[in-house]
């Protein structure tokens, strides 16, 4: 089952490579990028799922469960040291356009079962 070994063991970098290939198309910044490329890595549940019904209906062998498990266990520790670093390098980012920016005046919008129990 080399197609889904493949997969397995190649299906973190394939989201690094589609997000670096289409961040500046869409107009993020590389720290964008790495955040949602963090953000999106670690589907521990799916993968397990369809990893293991592969499995049971002989789609896959014991490597491709394997593999899937070690894409799993680096990509839970990984994903979130990536969003942490990039996520920091996005807020200082914005701190210093905050620092520019006029503060526009905020609205709360809070909802209420009856119009009694509104106050101004």
């Amino acid at each position: 089952m080399a197609g889904g070994h493949l997969h397995a063991r190649h299906g973190a970098g394939g989201k690094v490579a589609g997000g670096g290939d289409d961040a500046p198309l869409l107009g993020y910044s590389l720290d964008q990028a790495r955040v949602v490329f963090g953000l999106s890595v670690p589907q521990a549940a799916a993968t397990l799922a369809a990893t293991i019904v592969g499995f049971e209906i002989g789609l896959f062998d014991d490597t491709v469960v394997n593999g899937a498990i070690v894409m799993i266990l680096v990509t839970c520790f990984w994903a979130p040291i990536v969003v942490d670093r990039h996520g920091r390098n996005l807020v200082q980012a914005e701190a210093g356009l905050a620092a520019e920016a006029p503060v526009a005046k905020q609205r709360i919008l809070v909802a209420c079962s009856t119009e009694s129990s509104a106050r101004p």
